[in-house]
């Protein structure tokens, strides 16, 4: 299953790749100056986005994609849950 998160504005796109650790996604994210895509203008979409929730806004929404091979090959589940870190 794959989480991604996005916290929405207009204007702008960031793009962080879950494929690292915790920490390195952490200093990624504060090399590339996160606060702009987390409160700028735009969307932002974060995979595995639960490596950074200590650096996440306060509140944002995770799109969440499933596969249900019962329903067939292609067919997809998303589900959007409005989340806090407080």
């Amino acid at each position: 299953m794959q989480k991604f998160s996005y916290h929405t504005h207009t204007n702008a796109l960031g793009i962080f790749d879950g494929h690292h650790s915790a920490a390195e996604m952490i200093r990624r994210a504060e090399e590339i100056g996160y606060e702009d895509c987390f409160y700028g203008e735009g969307l932002c979409l974060i995979e595995w986005a639960n490596l950074i929730e200590e650096i996440l806004p306060e509140h944002y929404r995770q799109v969440t994609i499933e596969k249900d091979l019962e329903k067939g090959f292609d067919y997809r589940r998303i589900t959007i849950e409005e989340m806090t870190t407080v």
